[in-house]
């Protein structure tokens, strides 16, 4: 779990990728380039991947017009939402209503909710701008193992021993 935003997931590449330091270098984000620490779960999923030299973690597709559809590294995955509801409908999990902010929201609150984890640690792993307002929030610097200490025991809350992801499931009326 990275909490990244859309374009910063779909963006991703290879070379973003610090697996011996274990960080991510964000370097095409909303407030300019950023570094955050990965989980172990997050590292072995991306070793797991296939590490490149270069080119997108999630890449797009050609866009021939003979319909040739393999993957091309270069490229930015386009069609979002049908990878999405491809993934969710895979998972047995129906995709209405749900999109990719919908996870960075469950990631953000789903930090806010553990124990410990104080708002310093949950805003720089979201990434968000420090306030004008909030003075205070100019000398918070959390370390990158209290932040890395946030993400495991996330994943932890989230995933438990059955690796499976617990979120909440939505009421109709």
């Amino acid at each position: 779990m990275t909490g990244l935003r859309k374009s910063e997931l779909f963006r991703l590449s290879w070379d973003w990728c610090d697996f011996e330091n274990g960080m991510l270098l964000v370097k095409e984000a909303k407030r300019g380039s950023s570094k955050m620490p990965m989980s172990s779960r997050v590292k072995d999923e991306l070793l797991k991947l296939g590490p490149r030299p270069s080119g997108r973690v999630f890449p797009g597709h050609f866009r021939a017009l003979s319909g040739d559809k393999r993957r091309d590294p270069t490229k930015t995955l386009t069609d979002k939402r049908r990878a999405l509801a491809n993934v969710l409908e895979a998972a047995g999990v129906d995709p209405s209503g749900v999109t990719l902010h919908t996870f960075r929201r469950a990631f953000i609150t789903a930090l806010e909710e553990i124990p410990g984890v104080s708002y310093s640690v949950v805003r720089a792993l979201a990434r968000h701008a420090r306030s004008a307002s909030d003075v205070t929030t100019h000398y918070l610097f959390p370390t990158d193992e209290r932040l890395r200490q946030a993400l495991e025991g996330l994943e932890a809350r989230l995933f438990g021993p059955s690796n499976v992801v617990a979120f909440p499931v939505a009421r109709t009326a």
